[in-house]
């Protein structure tokens, strides 16, 4: 069995997170930017919006591992004519979407957002590296809304073991946890 924490001590910053449950299923979607303002909040109900009209419990977990990749090429054209207009840090948001069947897990990740597993005292990235983070240009963060083409991303597929605790958490906390 799952469950779900959430802990955050950070509010200059905004996030957003929401947690769908379903039957058989559960979708975590946490967003993440450098500012706080209007503009970002207006981006994080599109996104919200966006993924409310998706109906999950009609899929299989393999058509809704296909349908993300749609989905979030056609979220970043909804969001880079917005980010355009505005004078904005990144021109983008960072997002990470998790979607839960029993012990099966995709996750989407987008930015600045990592996450791994804590097992048996050691830690698995999945998704985007650690290491340099800091460094990174706005195109290699791959932010969601940046990019004025299709983007490429990578669905992560894996499954949890019992005494597994998958976490996330924007980068500028890499070095703490380290």
């Amino acid at each position: 069995m799952l469950k779900l924490d959430s802990i955050s001590h950070d509010s200059e910053n905004l996030s957003l997170s929401t947690y769908f449950q379903f039957d058989e299923s559960y979708d975590v979607i946490h967003t993440y930017s450098l500012e706080h303002n209007s503009f970002i909040e207006t981006v994080n109900s599109l996104i919200l919006s966006e993924i409310m009209k998706i109906d999950f419990e009609m899929m299989s977990f393999e058509q809704i591992k296909s349908y993300l990749k749609d989905f979030f090429v056609n979220l970043n054209w909804k969001l880079y004519p917005k980010f355009e207009k505005i004078n904005s840090l990144e021109h983008g948001i960072s997002l990470l979407y998790v979607h839960v069947e029993g012990d099966k897990i995709l996750v989407v990740q987008f930015g600045r957002m990592l996450c791994g597993v804590l097992r048996d005292d050691k830690i698995i990235t999945i998704g985007s590296g650690w290491e340099n983070f800091i460094v990174k240009s706005k195109s290699d963060l791959n932010l969601i809304g940046f990019f004025a083409k299709d983007i490429s991303f990578k669905i992560y597929e894996f499954e949890l073991l019992s005494e597994d605790v998958f976490f996330c958490l924007p980068a500028k906390y890499v070095e703490k946890l380290q």
